[in-house]
């Protein structure tokens, strides 16, 4: 995403800014910076429910249903792991 002077911000992570991108593009969302905001929020949410199930699975995988169980929570309940905090 450009910032209103046409340049990329390299404070966030890029993988997240392309993302976000496509995800406009294929939404059709308005050039806002509200509606842009608001789509890059549900990508960087989907990006941590997605490392939630995958730490999950790979306790599974390690030590079985307890393994997912305790897996899937450290990384949940994590406050480094959330994707913007509750201000």
């Amino acid at each position: 995403m450009l910032s209103e002077r046409g340049y990329r911000n390299f404070r966030h992570p890029q993988l997240m800014l392309e993302c976000t991108q496509l995800a406009t593009a294929w939404l059709n969302t308005p050039r806002e910076q509200q509606k842009t905001v608001e789509v890059g929020r549900c990508v960087s949410a989907t990006f941590a429910a997605l490392a939630v199930v995958a730490m999950s699975l790979a306790g599974y995988l390690a030590a079985g249903i307890a393994g997912s169980v305790l897996a899937g929570l450290s990384v949940g309940l994590c406050p480094r792991s959330w994707p913007m905090r509750i201000t």
